[in-house]
């Protein structure tokens, strides 16, 4: 199950990313993120697990990504 979807801008080419956040049993967070495409599948890759809290989740996500903003759409 999804419980955190957001959306980030890249720094270079301005590509949309797609982030989303699972809380597992142990109440810790994996967070996958991915560009979109419309007409094909979006491709996703696993970009952490074992988070703690929102604002880690959107720290690794700008890394991973080189993100100049993100917004949460959940």
């Amino acid at each position: 199950m999804i419980d955190y979807r957001f959306e980030g801008k890249k720094r270079v080419g301005g590509a949309t990313i797609g982030i989303t956040a699972s809380k597992g049993r142990d109440g810790l967070y994996t967070i996958y993120g991915g560009m979109y495409d419309l007409d094909a599948v979006p491709t996703s890759k696993l970009l952490g697990s074992n988070i703690k809290t929102i604002d880690q989740i959107k720290y690794e996500a700008k890394l991973f990504f080189n993100l100049s903003k993100i917004e949460d759409i959940s």
